[in-house]
């Protein structure tokens, strides 16, 4: 079914029910049809019967009248045939000998019955009745016996059985046929919206504004949503790599410039110092470079909801292995953290992300009266907070959609103006949350994550 079209789909899920339930139908008609076919042809034989009885006993049992001679000859289903016997057993009048009597379980009674039989090798209805009647000074019973062949019947039946069956299948035919052209016109604003689509250039990412019907309005908003996204991630991109080539431009001009100064230097001492310049600035670009590489990898990697981890494991972790770092620079660094595990519902690779630029960014914009970065983990009802502070020049609060922008600085550092925007990235990515806290002094940010339940 998945790859059959939708108009032969829909087609197949109006048609198969109707055809089910005309089978069901067909099948009710034709038990009724011969039922009512049994009753018309009883009656015909009852009512041949009677009118015998009736010239039986008028002529005495010598003719019939020329009426009774049409009903019998024009009955309904074919010829019906007759035998008259009178009183002590006496053949009176019709055929001379009534059919063989086949059903055993017949009772011997004078009420008027029905029955099957057979007469002359072909299978028969027959109906005997029985009635008083006088034939001069003598009075007895008579009993007439009428029947009639059921091939007869049968061929009448299977006729309007054949017209029946005829009439359902022309009406399943006009059904299929209305059907089969009302689902390709049904689903014509679906194929139009589809040539709409495609005569698109990849470049072409505005919202479709098409009037649809409301079976797809749904389709075409999800759609417009996703190249809505499409747009964005697009532009996004193209602002990241405009961005990034500009960051990179200084450092490798620099580079550039030191590598000739260092080149045509004069002496020694003097070539050096250009070297160590060199080296300087290569090392500010390759940390560019990989704050761009970690901003693109936490934009494009897959989010992981389904994995949780220890928080506190990964913090002491990085606090290892950067405290050296801090510690040579004669800065005190200190973690305030529960000795029990906290399991967030995350992927380690963002958060590390976002808790090393954290870091990094107290390192580069705290200023030279920076002396001590403080970590604190705080445990909440729902969430877990991670608390990161400094003495540095500090950082006001009222200023986070500056700092935390990308490529945006707030005052002059060595910075890229990365890293903020790496750790908002990272924790929004988990519906986590980041702010800048109040702090009388130096500068203080925290992150919020969810507990994993």
């Amino acid at each position: 079914m998945k790859h059959i079209s939708l108009r032969l789909r829909l087609f197949l899920y109006i048609m198969l029910p109707l055809m089910f339930i005309s089978i069901i139908l067909a099948y009710w008609r034709l038990y009724e049809a011969k039922q009512t076919t049994q009753e018309i042809f009883d009656r015909s034989l009852l009512a041949a019967a009677l009118a015998i009885s009736r010239d039986v006993v008028i002529s005495q049992g010598d003719a019939l009248s020329s009426n009774t001679h049409n009903l019998i000859s024009e009955a309904a289903g074919g010829k019906i045939f007759y035998h008259v016997m009178g009183l002590g057993g006496v053949y009176l009048s019709g055929y001379a000998y009534p059919p063989i009597v086949v059903d055993r379980n017949l009772q011997h009674t004078n009420l008027p019955q029905y029955y099957e039989g057979r007469y002359r090798s072909e299978a028969v209805r027959i109906f005997k009745m029985s009635e008083i009647a006088s034939f001069e000074d003598l009075t007895g019973n008579t009993v007439i016996t009428v029947w009639q062949r059921l091939d007869d019947r049968n061929d009448f039946f299977a006729l309007q059985a054949w017209r029946s069956a005829m009439l359902v299948f022309t009406i399943l035919f006009s059904l299929a046929t209305i059907v089969w052209f009302g689902v390709a016109q049904g689903l014509k604003p679906l194929f139009n919206l589809q040539s709409a689509i495609q005569v698109r250039s990849p470049d072409d990412l505005r919202t479709i504004k098409r009037h649809v019907p409301k079976e797809i309005q749904g389709i075409v908003q999800t759609l417009n949503h996703l190249l809505l996204k499409v747009s964005q991630s697009i532009q996004l991109q193209q602002e990241f790599i405009s961005n990034a080539a500009h960051q990179l431009l200084n450092p490798a001009a620099a580079v550039l410039s030191m590598a000739q100064s260092a080149r045509h230097g004069q002496n020694i001492e003097k070539k050096n110092k250009r070297l160590d310049e060199l080296v300087s600035a290569s090392k500010a670009m390759v940390h560019v470079c990989q704050q761009l590489l970690s901003l693109e990898k936490i934009r494009s990697m897959p989010k992981k909801n389904d994995i949780s981890f220890d928080l506190i494991a990964l913090i002491k972790d990085i606090a290892t292995e950067s405290g050296a770092y801090i510690l040579k620079n004669n800065i005190n660094f200190s973690l305030n953290a529960h000795d029990k595990a906290l399991f967030v519902k995350a992927d380690p690779f963002h958060i590390g992300e976002a808790i090393k630029n954290l870091i990094d960014n107290c390192m580069k914009h705290a200023g030279d009266k920076l002396s001590k970065i403080t970590i604190d983990i705080i445990e909440q009802k729902e969430h877990i907070e991670f608390k990161i502070s400094d003495d540095g020049i500090g950082l006001d609060s009222k200023l986070s959609d500056v700092a935390f922008k990308r490529f945006s600085q707030i005052g002059v550092s060595e910075g890229s103006g990365l890293g903020l925007s790496i750790a908002k990235a990272a924790i929004e990515l988990y519906d986590g949350k980041i702010i800048i806290n109040p702090s009388e002094e130096g500068a203080s940010l925290s992150f919020f994550l969810h507990k994993a339940i």
